[in-house]
């Protein structure tokens, strides 16, 4: 699957969940955090970004809209948890609608730090290929694309 296609499809799941969303959020800004796994100078990221806005102005939708680049090539593990989870609660304030993630680093690492703010908000995740799947099972307000590698 190319990657145009896994944004789409991504977006689209997306703009579904925060439709069903809009009852809820109909009086203000839908705020949404949007994590990377990598810098923000990685190649696809400003193509994604400006995807996702172009798909939310054609939906009529204005989000707030946080980004966040986890730099996970930076960190090892525990550390990398650590900046997720210190990320996560210093957005709570923010009161956020709804969370995407993109990549299976920052993915897996916004399940495994633990935050109970996580299990709380819907998330989507995109770019997947390795998903941690006992994980998963362990966040019912978590869904997204598995971009399953076909070797």
């Amino acid at each position: 699957m190319n990657t145009s296609l896994k944004i789409v499809i991504t977006l689209l799941l997306a703009i579904l969940l925060l439709s069903s969303c809009r009852q809820a959020i109909s009086n203000k800004k839908p705020r949404i955090l949007l994590i990377h796994s990598f810098q923000e100078d990685r190649y696809n990221y400003k193509i994604f970004n400006e995807e996702l806005i172009k798909t939310f102005k054609e939906q009529n939708i204005s989000p707030e809209l946080h980004i966040f680049y986890l730099d996970c090539e930076s960190y090892l593990d525990y550390d990398e948890r650590k900046r997720m989870y210190n990320y996560i609660d210093s957005m709570i304030p923010m009161k956020p609608d709804m969370i995407l993630v993109n990549d299976d680093q920052a993915t897996y690492s916004l399940m495994a730090c633990e935050h109970p703010f996580v299990k709380t908000i819907p998330v989507v995740f995109a770019g997947v290929n390795y998903p941690n799947w006992d994980l998963l099972k362990k966040y019912p307000n978590i869904t997204g694309l598995h971009d399953k590698q076909d070797f």
